[in-house]
């Protein structure tokens, strides 16, 4: 699969390189290659977050007490940042490509180290149930099945 760098706009104006990543999966493929998990830690707090104002939004609410559901590509159940707050059901605790661990970040993440990056609900529990195929590709009856 071709890969392509893009570049994204940070907090501090400039323009940050993003690492190359597959811009089409080979459903040929035979073996299943997972997306590894980068090294890289945030060092910064990015536009989008500044924008959504998390730290007055969180003074309202925090999501202690609810629990969100996510149907994508499952979670890593042990990735850091989650608080041991994911529960998963079936394959849904593998999360070959990411997305979905990228995603409960968003919603649950603790918002640890340095740059303090909180989800929208840092303390609610979420629950991971994949709604695609080991590579991501997404089908309605995975989707429907998980629901």
């Amino acid at each position: 699969a071709a890969e392509q760098a893009s570049a994204a706009p940070a907090a501090d104006g400039k323009r940050q390189e993003l690492p190359p990543m597959p811009s089409a999966l080979d459903p040929r493929a035979d073996a299943v290659e997972c997306t590894a998990a980068s090294r890289e830690k945030a060092e910064k707090q990015d536009w989008s977050r500044q924008r959504l104002d998390l730290a007055r939004a969180h003074q309202h609410g925090t999501g202690a007490g609810t629990t969100v559901a996510l149907v994508d590509t499952g979670v890593s159940t042990d990735a850091a940042g989650l608080g041991g707050r994911v529960t998963a059901r079936g394959a849904a605790g593998d999360d070959c490509v990411g997305h979905g661990t990228f995603l409960a970040g968003l919603i649950v993440g603790e918002g640890w180290g340095r740059t303090r990056l909180p989800g929208v609900a840092p303390e609610a529990e979420l629950l991971a149930l994949r709604g695609t195929d080991e590579r991501g590709s997404a089908d309605a009856a995975l989707v429907a099945g998980a629901v």
